[in-house]
């Protein structure tokens, strides 16, 4: 089970800075979304070139994790999910659209509403993140 959440740094050069950050017993709590995630001068197939970044606070880290999930949201190929109904409040459409941002954030959307700005509404990402837990 996967524990994702802000965690403040208890010991070391960061301690009482914060991080969103992903934990579980098989491979331990490390920083994810822009904590931890490449930058524009990183090797992508090389973490430890990748940038840590740390917070004042636990409010800014769920919002640059809330930043990272929106700024990834993925339209999937339209018309490739199985049909349900449109994951957008107030929406009774019948859809076979799909999104997604990070492994485990997913949406089923109509056509009027297969768009990155209601994705964002149909996955509950417009504010900083919350705690997640999954597996």
């Amino acid at each position: 089970m996967n524990y994702d959440q802000p965690r403040q740094l208890a010991a070391g050069e960061h301690a009482g800075k914060w991080q969103y950050t992903s934990a579980n017993r098989r491979t331990g709590c490390h920083p994810i979304g822009y904590c931890w995630a490449p930058g524009p001068d990183s090797d992508h197939q090389d973490p430890k070139t990748w940038p840590i970044h740390y917070h004042d606070t636990e409010d800014e880290a769920r919002a640059c994790y809330g930043q990272y999930l929106r700024d990834n949201v993925r339209l999937d190929k339209p018309h490739s999910w199985s049909w349900g109904s449109c994951d957008v409040p107030e929406c009774k459409n019948p859809a076979n659209n799909g999104a997604h941002s990070g492994e485990w954030n997913m949406a089923l959307l109509c056509d009027d509403h297969f768009n990155v700005d209601d994705a964002i509404v149909a996955l509950r990402l417009a504010g900083p993140a919350g705690d997640s837990m999954h597996s």
